[in-house]
């Protein structure tokens, strides 16, 4: 190896050049419901869409659910964000109607996952 490719090798290691998650060809990053949303579902939803309780009988543990949605249909429509009225509710600061809302990144992030396709 020359110093050059030597130097290269160390910074991508240094930078972690091809670590974390996969780039999708529309340049967003791939995130799944599992690894990224669930958690920000369960800080901010669960206590009225969980478990115990289904208000508006929508349920948001799961792709499923949300794609089954509840009173209003579909809760999301994967590829479209600005169609999706779960995050329209989020995004105007509807929901939750109470407490803490969700920060600007998990927003952002709930929008990349339903606009990537809502991957499970």
């Amino acid at each position: 190896m020359n110093c050059f490719t030597t130097l290269a090798a160390l910074l991508a290691l240094v930078l972690g050049v091809g670590c974390g998650k996969k780039a999708s060809s529309d340049g967003e990053s791939t995130i799944s419901f599992a690894r990224d949303i669930k958690g920000i579902m369960a800080r901010y939803c669960f206590e009225c869409h969980g478990v115990e309780h289904q208000e508006a009988e929508l349920d948001l543990r799961t792709v499923e659910s949300i794609l089954a949605g509840g009173e209003s249909g579909a809760a999301i429509v994967p590829g479209k964000s600005d169609e999706s009225i779960l995050f329209e509710m989020i995004h105007d600061e509807q929901m939750p109607p109470e407490g803490k809302m969700p920060g600007a990144d998990d927003i952002e992030r709930i929008r990349q996952w339903i606009a990537s396709g809502a991957k499970p």
